[in-house]
């Protein structure tokens, strides 16, 4: 099977190649990671910080009318 023409390749090009590959994998899948756990960093704390200001809502006296 010759696929996009690797019989013709020499083996610094087939070496680049598969560096890269491993390379877009890699970043791939650390760049996924990092995203799913500042997303879930960014969530808990947007939530304390609403909690944290509804207590305080919650305590401060009513102004008299």
């Amino acid at each position: 099977m010759n696929l996009f023409g690797m019989r013709d390749w020499n083996l610094s090009k087939k070496f680049t190649v598969s560096i890269l590959l491993a390379l877009l994998v890699v970043f791939t899948g650390m760049g996924t990671v990092i995203y799913r756990h500042e997303k879930n960093v960014l969530t808990s704390e947007l939530s304390m910080k609403g909690k944290n200001l509804a207590v305080f809502m919650a305590g401060s006296p009513r102004s008299p009318s």
